[in-house]
Order: structure tokens, then C-alpha cells, then sequence
């Protein structure tokens, strides 16, 4: 509750500001009680994006000390349903960008569809849209008019 309320605190203070995160599943010890609760987690905090993986024993780490005790099988159930809530939540938060008008700083050319350039917004949001090599390394205002996947589409203004 203390850590959603300061994430909600940010939230306000800061509307634009994209929160992620990194969630491990199948941790040494997790229970489904647990996993459900990281899925509560995830719907109400809502988060930007998350980097999710499934839990595997690094030698070297203090906790590969720990027991590796949550059968693949369920690691493998559990990381997929929190990658597909995640993503569904992705989608919907992105959703919310379209039509606006944002800074974006150019970093190169689009390694796919190699007509357009790509960037970066302030909440790391990737941007493609069409426009010269002169722009590389740049900061320009693109309006946000589709989105594939997580990369926005947009056109320079």
C-alpha cells in the first residue's frame, strides 16, 4: 500500500511520467497467492511497461543459494499471464497518447521501413515517422496518430 501510494503521489505531481518495472516470476518460495497478488499489483498501478521473466538460478547470486522450488511448468503459466495482462495494459495506457502532439528526440533511421526515422519521447515511448537524416540527433514535435505494437506512428509538425 506505502509503495502504490508514493506511485500514485508521482502520478499527480507528475501526470506525464511513465513508471515501469521488472517483475521476476517463480521466485524461490513464490505461492500462487503470491502471483495473484503481483497480478493485483499490475492491474492497479497500471504500469507503462514492465520487463517480466520467468525466474532461473544465476550462479553467483545470493539467490542461487535459495531452492529453486516452483516448477517450470507454473513459472512458465505465471510469466504468461502476467506478460499478457501486461501487455493489454501497455496497449490501453498507450492508447491514451494518440492525437497528441509530443518532443521526441530523433536517434536514427528505422532499421523497418527504412523511409522513416526513429525516436524517443521524455516516457521513452518509440516513435517512428517520416522525415530527412538531417533531423538525426534532434529534438522535434511529432503528432502521434497510430500505434503498432508499442511503436507509435506519427507525423512531424
Amino acid at each position: 500500500e506505502d509503495y502504490k501510494a508514493k506511485i500514485d503521489l508521482m502520478c499527480k505531481l507528475i501526470p506525464d511520467i511513465s513508471v515501469t518495472t521488472d517483475i521476476i516470476a517463480g521466485f524461490s518460495g513464490e505461492t500462487e497467492e503470491d502471483h495473484r497478488a503481483t497480478l493485483r499489483a499490475l492491474s492497479e498501478i497500471r504500469y507503462d511497461g514492465a520487463y517480466i521473466y520467468k525466474y532461473s538460478v544465476r550462479a553467483g547470486t545470493p539467490a542461487a543459494k535459495l531452492p529453486d522450488d516452483v516448477p517450470l511448468p507454473v513459472k512458465e503459466l505465471r510469466n504468461r499471464e502476467l506478460l499478457e495482462l501486461q501487455k493489454r495494459i501497455t496497449e490501453e495506457n498507450s492508447q491514451k497518447w494518440l492525437g497528441q502532439i509530443v518532443k521526441v528526440f530523433v536517434e536514427d533511421r528505422a532499421t523497418k521501413g527504412r523511409d522513416q526515422l526513429v525516436g524517443r519521447t521524455d516516457q521513452d515511448k518509440k516513435v517512428a515517422f517520416e522525415d530527412s537524416d538531417s533531423l538525426i540527433g534532434t529534438f522535434q514535435q511529432v503528432q502521434l496518430k497510430e500505434l503498432h505494437h508499442e511503436t507509435f506512428i506519427g507525423i512531424c509538425v
